[in-house]
Order: structure tokens, then C-alpha cells, then sequence
């Protein structure tokens, strides 16, 4: 549907006006604003306009309208906000009050991601991009050397040459366009019955990836648009019933998503296949075209039964009931597009066939068993069953890394059925005190968590207290505090080695062999599973010293600490290897803490009824620490091999690398409403200033070798810190209203906006890249021989920076 489903509100608006009489039962009122836009964006970003549409022109931004009957109840209202452009809203509902009801919203909102992308492809519709030629590449290889250097570079530059001569633009954003129409029946007090349908569409082109030839260095990537054509369509029916001591509802919703187009095919740019072939031979063989499956079209089906009733000790009981079932059968794509360069084109099953069960059951126990105690006990079990069959596929991930069409062992790989169950249980008791009116709560929560094909169960232990007080009459005070204490249960890294089902004998002499040494580093502990303890303070006090005056102060900290008393272990014991008795150092690698603090302060003051002034201020900063390490996967089974490589074994301290990251962000805002002659002129203003800023710090191997003596720029395991990421908004925003007659005002606008960025992410010369001749190629300089790793972009920066000017005059008139 398009903005113009508006217009079709106002036959119906101008009906029920005309409806409408003189009686003294009816009432009737409404609003139209009429106003004219015009916007001055100094360069061409798409972050002015990321979720609206302000554009020159006219614009209907208001239009409404209620209509009242008290002797009958029967009532009829519309809103419509910025009719005609993509970010409008209409709402509209119509009924008897205690009676039947009709609801019906529209809501737009657009999502503009780019308005400079540039891409040498051309969409031909149903997820096929065709390019505009091929690069006539001099050098065909993807495994170089640092010998090669001179010849791959020459290649790049033929690459940016052809860049140069066939990019072209291409839009990049979205829009959603969301209905819903919902029907309650009413009736009667003790029945109700509601149904409701939702239809959300979304549509255009975000940024997406294309990748062919191996994993990097070894990379023919390329970005360009994917193309969006979504549908979710909602049916929900509701029914309730309630009597003298008690409640009965049920719930059932059928949920489909459509995607209406199913795979993305692009051509691979750096391919000349032969006349009649698929695929293209440089030092392996790689197809001409790329392709993968896009989110699948999938139903969701849920039934849900609620009830509550009396308790003993004036409680209430109250139990929630809900299964649900997801289902997605999508056709499988080929392991490669070009099927006759591989030996084994055939896939295990033809579908995806997956189906997962949802159960949760929630009972909840609530009494007053003495006037200044409250007490609460809750149990929730929910239950993810994936039914999803799992089967054995030797998946290609390079096309074939050789010329016979075969593909390595490791690629001999099983999809594992992820799955788990989690029960919370838990009590809560609440005082309430006669000292400073306050109320004191304490909790307590138990939650289990299991999962299938993870590295851990895990179990936390929740501990809450909370106070809030009313010392008096001017003073509100609020105090909260959780402890959490979360354990990783017999945390197992080796779970990776079910996914594999490959013999020994087919891994031969590869000192790999994931499935009988370990993928990720022993040492290593995923976040979501590993231990944690946390702790989260919240404060805040208001105070209100008279009515003219108003001031909140808050301040919010959450510290955690995932120290899972990692120790040395020996990955490799029990295996008939020379190494097997060796151990990992037993220093923890992942995410080792992280914390986070806020402040904020706001405040209000009006010293009459004409004039109110505003001010708020916002500190929030989080932190966080990781640690990793470089070794060499291809000797895992004998790492005493490279001890004294650059890339050496896991065994290895001094290969271990940090990472420190700050994120600081920083907002003042202050506003103004003055009544300049009341009930005649008002003038409104506003504005805010906000500041972030991103800091990584990097310590340990990469910024030096492993004696500790720095890595030049280019040398292929050197990296360092990179530049502050900086985001920098300002907006200003003043309304001037004039009063020209009992129900007519004049409306003058004014918007100024600036936005700053420094991003290394977004830049054609970063820490790690640098640009040959285009800023749309890339290659990687972390090596100087690997500048085979290339990347095709759409560009720097897709949202750059801007200032921004928008004014708009409106005439509002009331009826």
C-alpha cells in the first residue's frame, strides 16, 4: 500500500461530520493543519532523513476529528499525522462505550540508509544482480605470496580502473508500512471477544555481502544491495471471561512471514569463465556466479490459556499456558552454483524441514496476609524443542580449493538442533513502614537454564532489595540493588567436535583435525554461558521544593565480572601424540568484564503559568574488557613445532592480545514555552547536544611480537590502536504560534541540525586497509604479500555528515 490509503479517510471523516447535530448529547470537534515545508541539507546524507521524510511542499500535517454521543455512548474518532509522505500515521476507532468496537492503524516509517552508495551492478529483478562487465585480471591466483606482491597489485589496479568506469548509484533504504484492523465485541462484563489482523510490509534494499573464492586473505568479496520484499502477516483472536472470583482468557495466534524473493545471485566480477562453464580456473577453481538463500518464508502458530482466581490469606492465584509451533520447509540451494566443478554436488535432503515447539507455563501466587505485607511467588518454565532433522554435509566454502573438485575433510560437517529449557523460580516480599512512608522489597529468584549442543548449562542466583521513601511532601527517594551470581556448569569447549563426521583416517597427517583436538581455544569461555557475577545499583531522588520547581537526579550502575577460574588443562591427553601432555596457559580469553554507569539530571521550573523552562543533563559510559590469542591452527596436534614462530602454538602466554573498550556518550538539552501574550502568542524552543566516542585499546601480540618488540605496520600479525570513533549531533527547534481567530492559528517553524562523524570503520584508509586507486576497492595491508584479500564497497561513509536547515508554516484551524 501506498501514503495515498490516507485520502481514503476523509470520505469517512467528512460523513461522520455531516452526521453530526445540534443536541446537547453530541459533541463534536476536530482539527486540520495545513503547512508548507522546505529543508536546505548542505550535503547529500541520508542520516538527515533516517526515519522521516521532510521534504519541500505541502504538507497535511494534522487531521482530526471525534465525534461523541452520551445519550447512545457510540463514539468516532481519526488522527492523521503528515498525510502523504512515508513517515505518516493514521489511526482511527469507532464503537459504543461498554459496547462493540473497530480499530483501524496505519503507521509508515522509512528507513534511509544511503543516498551516495555506488555499485558496478545492475538488479534484474527476483534477487539476480548482473554486472556491467568482467576485470580483466593478469594475476589468477588467490593463494600469493610476499614474491607475488607486485603482480597483485597490478590486478587491483585493474580492478579500480574498471570500478571507476562502471559504478553507478543505487538506493539503499527501506520502508515499512504497518495495518492493523481489530474488532472487539464486548458484549458484556462477564464475555469479551476481540480479533485483530495485522499486515506489515517492508520493502527496498539494504547493504549485503558476496563472497567467492576462500576465506580471507584469500577473498573475492563484494557489497552491494539486497533486496527486501518482506510480508508479515498476524490473525489474533482473544476470548475472556470473567466471574465473580475469577478470570478465563484464551489466545491464538497464526503469525506467517513471506519473503517474495528467495535467493541472491550475483556475478562474480573477477571471472571470465569459458565458453558454455560456470566457473572460472586461476590457481583453483571458483564459480562465475555467487548465490545464497535469503530469511525464509516460515509459519508460527501459538495457543495460550491465562486464568486467576481467589486465594487463601487475600492472595490471588494466576497460572499463564502457551504452545507454539514454528515451522520453515524452504527448498535448500545447491552446495555451489556451479555444480559440475564439484564431486559430490548432491545435498543430504532436498528441504530445510525445520520445526521447533514452544511450552511455557507461568504461575504466579500473590497475597496480603497482614495490611503492611505483600508477598509473591512465581514459577516460569519455558521449554525451546527443535525438531529440526540433522544430516551430514560436505558444504563448500570455497567453491573447491583445488582443481578436482573435492573439498576438504573439515567441510564434512552436521547441523546440530540448538535447543534449551530454562525454569525461573522465585519469592518476593514487600513491607510497607510508617518511617518516611517508605516500602522495603526484598526478592529472591532462581533461574536453570539447559541447552543442547552449547558449552554449559547454566544456573544464576538473583538477590534483589529495593526502598523507596516519601520523607516528605517535597522529597521522593528510590533505591534499588541485584546481585547476580551465574554459574557456567562443567563448561565444555570440545561440543564443536559433534558438529564433524569425519573418520581419522580422512583427516590423515593434518595437524588440524578439529574434531579430535578442539575448534576454539580451551581457555576460551563464551559470555552468554560463563560464570558471572553482577552487580546493578539504581538511584534516584526528586524534589519538588514548590510547585513551580522540579528537579530528578538518577544514577545507574551494572559491573560484571565473567571470572570462570580458568586453570591450564591439556586439550591433547589421552591422544597418541608427542604433545599430548602440554598445557594451555590458563588465562582466561573472552570477554572478561564489563560495566557500565549513568548519570542524569533534569529539572524544570515555572515561575507562572505563562512561561516553563526545562534542562536536562546525561553521562552514560561502558567498558569492557576481552582478551584473545594468535596461534597457529594448523599445528594444534604438535605445537611444539612453532614454538618459536611469529604465529606459534596455543601453549604459548606471550601470544596472548587485549582489547579495552570505552564508549562515552554525553547529551544537554534544554527547552523554553513562553506565553508571550497568553492565549495569542507562544513561543516554544528547544535543543540538545549530543557526544559519543568509541576507544579500543589494543595491548599484547599484534601491537608487538612475542618477545614484546613492536610489529611494523605491515607485517602480516601487526595491528594496533585504532582512532577514536567520534558521532557529534546538535539540534536547535523553535515554533512560534500566533492565535489569528477563535479556531485559527498560525504556526512558524524552525529546525537546524548538524551531524559530525569520524568513523576509521567507515574510511578508505584505515588502520588495516588502504584504498588502490578507488575508494570502493580495499585491500589488506596487514600483510604485505596478502593484498589478494580484496573488497569491493559501496563506498565511504554511505551516511556522511551534514547540516541541516527546515522551516515550515502551517495554518491550524479547530471546529
Amino acid at each position: 500500500m501506498r501514503p495515498y490509503i490516507s485520502l481514503a479517510f476523509l470520505p469517512l471523516l467528512l460523513s461522520a461530520a455531516l452526521l453530526a447535530d445540534d443536541s446537547t448529547t453530541v459533541q463534536t470537534e476536530g482539527t486540520v493543519t495545513i503547512g508548507l515545508e522546505e529543508v536546505d541539507v548542505d550535503d547529500n546524507s541520508a542520516k538527515y532523513n533516517e526515519y522521516r521524510d521532510r521534504k519541500d511542499g505541502l504538507l497535511l500535517d494534522l487531521l482530526w476529528f471525534d465525534h461523541f454521543d452520551s445519550s447512545t455512548g457510540n463514539y468516532f474518532e481519526v488522527e492523521a499525522n503528515r498525510v502523504g509522505r512515508q513517515d505518516q500515521s493514521i489511526w482511527m476507532r469507532t464503537g459504543r462505550y461498554d459496547g462493540m468496537s473497530l480499530s483501524v492503524d496505519w503507521n509508515e516509517t522509512p528507513h534511509l540508509l544511503s543516498n551516495v552508495a555506488m555499485t558496478p551492478y545492475a538488479y534484474r529483478g527476483n534477487g539476480f544482480f548482473e554486472s556491467s562487465g568482467n576485470v580483466p585480471i593478469t594475476f589468477e591466483r588467490l593463494n600469493t605470496v610476499a614474491a607475488d606482491a607486485a603482480s597483485v597489485r597490478a590486478s587491483d589496479l585493474l580492478i579500480a580502473d574498471f570500478l571507476s568506469r562502471n559504478l553507478h548509484g543505487t538506493e539503499l533504504g527501506t520502508q515499512r508500512n504497518r495495518g492493523n484492523v481489530a474488532f472487539d465485541f464486548g458484549g458484556s462484563r462477564a464475555f469479551d471477544f476481540n480479533l485483530s489482523y495485522t499486515d506489515e510490509q517492508r520493502s527496498g534494499s539494504k547493504v549485503t555481502y558476496g563472497p567467492i573464492g576462500d576465506r580471507p586473505p584469500r577473498t573475492l568479496n563484494i557489497e552491494f544491495a539486497e533486496p527486501v520484499d518482506y510480508r508479515t502477516r498476524d490473525l489474533e483472536l482473544k476470548a475472556s471471561h470473567g466471574g465473580k472470583s475469577y478470570q478465563l482468557g484464551f489466545t491464538y495466534l497464526i503469525s506467517e512471514f513471506e519473503n517474495e524473493i528467495d535467493t541472491l545471485t550475483w556475478e562474480n566480477i573477477f571471472a571470465t569463465p569459458a565458453a558454455g562453464a560456470e566457473y572460472d580456473v586461476w590457481d583453483r577453481a571458483f564459480s562465475a556466479y555467487g548465490r545464497r538463500p535469503l530469511s525464509p518464508d516460515n509459519k508460527f502458530h501459538q495457543a495460550t490459556v491465562d486464568f486467576s482466581a481467589g486465594a487463601p490469606l487475600r492472595g490471588r492465584f494466576s497460572a499463564v499456558f502457551s504452545y507454539g509451533t514454528l515451522e520453515q520447509d524452504e527448498k535448500l540451494l545447491p552446495y555451489s552454483y556451479a555444480d559440475d566443478i564439484l564431486a559430490s554436488p548432491n545435498l543430504p535432503r532436498a528441504s530445510a524441514q525445520a520445526e521447533m515447539t514452544t511450552k511455557l507455563a507461568n504461575l504466579t501466587y500473590t497475597s496480603n496476609p497482614i495490611k503492611s505485607l505483600n508477598l509473591r511467588a512465581f514459577l516460569r518454565y519455558y521449554d525451546l524443542d527443535n525438531d529440526t532433522p540433522e544430516s551430514d554435509w560436505t558444504y563448500v566454502t570455497s567453491d573447491t580449493s583445488n582443481l578436482n573438485g573435492t573439498s576438504s575433510y573439515k567441510n564434512r560437517r552436521t547441523n546440530l538442533a540448538f535447543a534449551y529449557d530454562s525454569l525461573n523460580v522465585g519469592a518476593e516480599a514487600q513491607w510497607n513502614l510508617q518511617v518516611w512512608r517508605s516500602t522495603l522489597v526484598g526478592g529472591f529468584e532462581r533461574e536453570e537454564i539447559g541447552r543442547e549442543y552449547r558449552e554449559a548449562d547454566t544456573s544464576e542466583d538473583r538477590f534483589t532489595l529495593q526502598w523507596r521513601a516519601r520523607p516528605s511532601d517535597t522529597w521522593a527517594l528510590k533505591a534499588r540493588y541485584l546481585f547476580g551470581d551465574r554459574d557456567g556448569d562443567g563448561y565444555d569447549g570440545t561440543f564443536t567436535q559433534d558438529s564433524y563426521w569425519y573418520t581419522q583416517a580422512q583427516a590423515g597427517t593434518d595437524a588440524d583435525n578439529p574434531q579430535f583436538t578442539f575448534s576454539n581455544h580451551p581457555d576460551m569461555r563464551r559470555f552468554d554461558v560463563a560464570d558471572r557475577v553482577r552487580n546493578k545499583l539504581d538511584l534516584s531522588a526528586t524534589w519538588m521544593p514548590s510547585a513551580a520547581w522540579n528537579f530528578t537526579a538518577s544514577y545507574m550502575m551494572r559491573d560484571d565480572d565473567y571470572d570462570s577460574d580458568v586453570a591450564p588443562t591439556q586439550p591433547l591427553a589421552g591422544l597418541p601424540l608427542a604433545d599430548a601432555a602440554l598445557f594451555t596457559p590458563g588465562d582466561q580469553l573472552g570477554l572478561l568484564a564489563e560495566d557500565r554507569d549513568q548519570i542524569t539530571l533534569d529539572g524544570s521550573y515555572a515561575p507562572s503559568d505563562r512561561l516553563t523552562l526545562t534542562a536536562f543533563v546525561t553521562f552514560e559510559q561502558a567498558n569492557s574488557e576481552q582478551r584473545s590469542m594468535e596461534f597457529n591452527e594448523n599445528n594444534k596436534q604438535n605445537p611444539s613445532s612453532v614454538a618459536t614462530a611469529e604465529l606459534g602454538p596455543w601453549t604459548r602466554a606471550s601470544s596472548q592480545w587485549t582489547a579495552d573498550s570505552e564508549d562515552d556518550n554525553r547529551t544537554f538539552g534544554a527547552g523554553m514555552e513562553w506565553a508571550i501574550t497568553p492565549e495569542r502568542v507562544t513561543l516554544r524552543i528547544d535543543g540538545n547536544w549530543t557526544l559519543g566516542k568509541t576507544d579500543i585499546v589494543y595491548q599484547g601480540f599484534g601491537v608487538t611480537n612475542q618477545n614484546g618488540v613492536p610489529f611494523a605496520d605491515n607485517n602480516q600479525y601487526g595491528f594496533r590502536t585504532p582512532p577514536t570513533i567520534r558521532h557529534e549531533l546538535m539540534e536547535l527547534n523553535a515554533e512560534l504560534g500566533f492565535r489569528l481567530w477563535e479556531g485559527g492559528d498560525l504556526i512558524v517553524g524552525y529546525g537546524y541540525e548538524e551531524y559530525d562523524i569520524a568513523d576509521w570503520q567507515q574510511e578508505a584508509n584505515t588502520p588495516w586497509f588502504e584504498s588502490v586507486g578507488s575508494e570502493y576497492l580495499l585491500r589488506d595491508t596487514s600483510r604485505s604479500h596478502q593484498w589478494g584479500n580484496r573488497l569491493v564497497n559501496m563506498g565511504s561513509y554511505l551516511a556522511p555528515g551534514y547540516t541541516g536547515h527546515y522551516g515550515q508554516v502551517s495554518l491550524a484551524i479547530h471546529f
